[in-house]
């Protein structure tokens, strides 16, 4: 039988065309509360104050025992302490407003009041603003508000607070819906096109902290099917790089339970899936029942390093120290890096990045330097600005730096125009075909190649 291994993850990041490889340093800086949140993986434990909640060891049927769990999941190293009043399980309980600001409101005053950063899982205003006001750090959004999306970002951003949007296909988490038959991160699709509109709205608000979550834990009518509502998750998780980089926020995961795979040994699956999360290379806010062996699944996967040599090979812990300090892959050009010669670079970038033109710059303190240059096109000033962006986060991970400019040739047509090359080496190198490459698989740029 075929399984998921390291050819499958390969080849996955090819059709991604690299952007499963956006690091967690190209999401935006989130501040939280004041606080810087450190970037990297993060962990979200859990707290069900519904009795009916499928993942027993998560429940807390009294006030008490809800504080002493979200105190034990900040010792174990949770971010965040998510707390829900209601369950999203088929079948579960409808739960006022009411009630659920009743469960909520006493846990929420007294961990703010202690010190943890609390999460509440609503999808009312009125409850999520009263979260707010009791101390709330985050709200974890499970639903469409509309109109009433304004307010509670203005809400959110006043309080210093952050926010999660959530992939809702129905109007909430509990008005179960079917998931659209599309790939759900292409630029496209109905989901993406709802978190690019979100990411909008929390810019517009002045909100300092927000993270993007598909809605991997919620239940749709055609995933009803234990087995391929996993595959899709796993797809998902593995492809949520591609959400960061169309949103410039971090992205939020539910870890999936997957009871038809793990039976009886349940509590496994969320460690597990944290893995296959990781090594996508898109998620930054874990959400997990069991953050403790999330922790170490983590910590674990972060004591190996990922290292590269300069020709990209996998660095084992087993070579010779003399290698390996030699060979590592530097972070940015230096005066010793090889150059690529003009017409070398010529028939390179031809083959691998032919939509750029090996030439003499004609921009800034480049001048008169061979660099690669290419230009993207566009109708809207806002996907100019789009591009413009996506470029900067990328040149910040590879810490490669292009020159950028941005001019309108007419009230309708706007042209980027970016010049690369190897300042420090005196012309160009392997860093302006990597970066060159990533820049043309941007979905952005993608999309408006296609167009012309």
């Amino acid at each position: 039988n075929n399984m998921l291994d390291a050819r499958y993850i390969v080849r996955l990041a090819e059709r991604l065309a690299a952007t499963s490889t956006v690091s967690a340093a190209a999401a935006r800086q989130c501040v939280l509360k004041g606080n810087v949140v450190p970037k990297g993986p993060q962990i979200m434990g859990v707290v069900n104050l519904s009795p009916d909640s499928w993942y027993r060891e998560s429940v807390a049927k009294t006030p008490e025992t809800a504080i002493r769990r979200g105190r034990v999941l900040q010792a174990e190293g949770a971010l965040l302490v998510d707390i829900g009043a209601e369950s999203t399980a088929f079948g579960a309980e409808s739960v006022t407003q009411a009630k659920q600001r009743s469960r909520l409101l006493p846990v929420v005053r007294s961990l703010s009041d202690s010190g943890v950063l609390v999460s509440c899982e609503t999808y009312d205003l009125e409850t999520a603003i009263e979260c707010l006001e009791n101390g709330a750090a985050v709200i974890n959004l499970t639903g469409n508000l509309g109109d009433e999306t304004s307010e509670l970002y203005r809400a959110i951003a006043a309080n210093n607070a952050g926010v999660i949007v959530n992939y809702t296909p129905g109007k909430n988490s509990v008005s179960f819906a079917d998931l659209p038959d599309e790939d759900p991160l292409d630029p496209s699709s109905t989901v993406m096109r709802y978190f690019l509109s979100q990411a909008e709205s929390v810019d517009n608000a002045g909100i300092s902290a927000a993270w993007m979550d598909p809605g991997l834990g919620f239940y749709h009518k055609n995933l009803v099917d234990g087995m391929n509502r996993v595959r899709n998750q796993i797809d998902t998780m593995l492809s949520a790089s591609k959400l960061r980089e169309a949103t410039g926020w971090p992205v939020c995961v539910a870890l999936p339970h997957a009871f038809d795979y793990f039976e009886e040994e349940v509590r496994s699956a969320e460690p597990f899936f944290a893995v296959m999360a990781a090594l996508g290379g898109g998620v930054d806010l874990f959400r997990t029942h069991e953050s403790s062996k999330v922790r170490g699944a983590i910590r674990a996967m972060q004591a190996h390093g990922g290292r590269l040599y300069e020709d990209g090979s996998a660095v084992l812990a087993w070579d010779s120290k003399q290698k390996t300090t030699a060979s590592l892959e530097p972070r940015g050009c230096r005066k010793d890096t090889p150059l690529i010669q003009r017409a070398e670079a010529t028939k390179v970038f031809a083959e691998v990045a032919p939509s750029w033109q090996v030439c003499e710059s004609t921009m800034g303190t480049r001048a008169g330097s061979d660099v690669a240059r290419r230009e993207v096109r566009t109708k809207s000033h806002a996907e100019a600005m789009k591009v413009m962006n996506g470029v900067a986060r990328i040149a910040d991970r590879e810490n490669h730096h292009p020159n950028l400019e941005l001019t309108g040739t007419s009230c309708d047509e706007f042209c980027v125009v970016i010049e690369t090359s190897s300042a420090a080496a005196g012309g160009l190198t392997e860093y302006d075909v990597r970066l060159a490459r990533a820049i043309d698989g941007m979905e952005a740029v993608r999309i408006l190649d296609q167009q012309q």
